[in-house]
């Protein structure tokens, strides 16, 4: 802020254009950094959506919520923020774009646990535009409070003070990523063990966030509301402690267990059945790690109306989990860029429609009922 400062010499309309190159040096960091994690991502398309990879976005997105949480910092070298904060003297428009460059390596403190889990997570997708984009998007988000501040000196006065805000909203978003690492790993982990880790995960919450601290009878109405919402989690996590160790008895066996049934990896018998019977036909690509293709199975693919909606068709399910030269073929014929890949072909033969990744039964079904089958 100092050198965008000094080098508008008092006037708005510099320190907006200079402003904005400062952030596009940001930009550029972040959004490089993104391109690069999802382009590994899609080269090693396989090993980035195994449970092994799935559990080290886990620890990654774990560690940083225990970074936030203030376990521990990071940050780098003291010596290098000083010369960013006492340097940057850059001759026209290159000065600030290589300060917003070097900024954004230095802004670690204050934003690198979360852009360590947005490279984890954009690494897991491989996908190349997400991974630009959302770096980018993020990189632009970070950098609006600069351009307000570069370009109208007086708003430095209106910048809320540092104070304790701060410290809850970094812990907040420690909680989040914390809970973000327990969600992706819903099909990795046991039903009992995942339902453990939200009881364990909401107790400590609230033990943390202060359920039973003293509570001060001058205490303000906003502190009495947080008080209750914490002690409706601690509430939460003991109910759902209690039923991991002691199971509900109860009716079972009153839901449907249909569920549409597959030719799988058959493909000559699939396509020779379409042609010879006339019927539509499903394509349906997965992967025994690709966590979206079993909530497709759990989720969707078990659903009654989706059953019979998918009865007249001819169903083929192509089976990605091991990589050989048969998945290679498959890949270049289907044009399979990611999993789970759904196709839907006419009587005919001809592709009416795909989609990557999860829908919902009542998303699927609407698919249908658009191409009129």
């Amino acid at each position: 802020i100092g050198y965008i400062g000094g080098a508008s010499r008092g006037r708005p309309l510099r320190g907006l254009g200079l402003s904005a190159i400062f952030v596009l040096g940001i930009a550029i960091v972040y959004s490089s950094l993104g391109l690069v994690s999802a382009a590994t991502g899609t080269l090693f398309g396989a090993v980035s959506g195994s449970p092994i990879v799935t559990l080290v976005v886990a620890t990654i997105f774990t560690l940083m919520g225990i970074s936030m949480l203030g376990a521990f910092e990071i940050s780098l070298p003291s010596s290098v923020q000083t010369r960013l904060q006492t340097g940057g003297k850059g001759p026209g428009l290159l000065g600030p774009l290589i300060v917003g460059m070097v900024s954004g390596l230095v802004m670690a403190p204050c934003v690198g646990p979360v852009i360590v889990a947005l490279l984890a997570w954009v690494s897991s997708t491989g996908n190349l535009f997400y991974g630009w984009a959302l770096l980018f998007v993020f990189s632009l988000g970070l950098g609006l409070l600069f351009l307000i501040i570069g370009t109208f000196a007086g708003a430095i006065q209106a910048l809320p003070k540092a104070g304790a805000w701060m410290d809850t909203v970094k812990k907040g978003f420690g909680w989040i990523l914390m809970a973000a690492a327990l969600f992706i790993c819903r099909f990795l982990i046991p039903e009992p063990f995942y339902s453990l880790g939200w009881a364990i995960l909401l107790v400590m919450f609230a033990v943390f966030a202060g359920a039973f601290d003293m509570l001060k009878p001058e205490a303000r109405a906003g502190q009495r509301i947080w008080r209750g919402i914490t002690l409706i989690a601690f509430l939460a996590g003991a109910i759902m402690l209690f039923r991991v160790f002691i199971p509900q008895g109860g009716v079972g066996g009153a839901g449907s267990s249909a569920s549409v049934q597959w030719i799988v990896n058959d493909e000559i018998r699939a396509l020779t059945d379409a042609e010879t019977q006339g019927k539509p036909m499903i394509v349906d690509v997965y992967a025994d790690w690709c966590a979206a293709c079993v909530e497709l199975d759990h989720k969707t693919y078990n659903k009654p109306e989706v059953v019979s909606r998918l009865e007249p068709f001819i169903r083929l399910k192509l089976d990605f989990t091991h990589e050989n030269e048969w998945v290679r073929e498959m890949k270049k014929k289907y044009q399979i860029t990611g999993m789970p890949t759904v196709i839907l072909y006419d009587p005919s033969g001809g592709e009416l429609t795909r989609f990557t990744g999860f829908k919902s039964a009542s998303g699927f079904i609407a698919l249908l009922d658009r191409n009129k089958l």
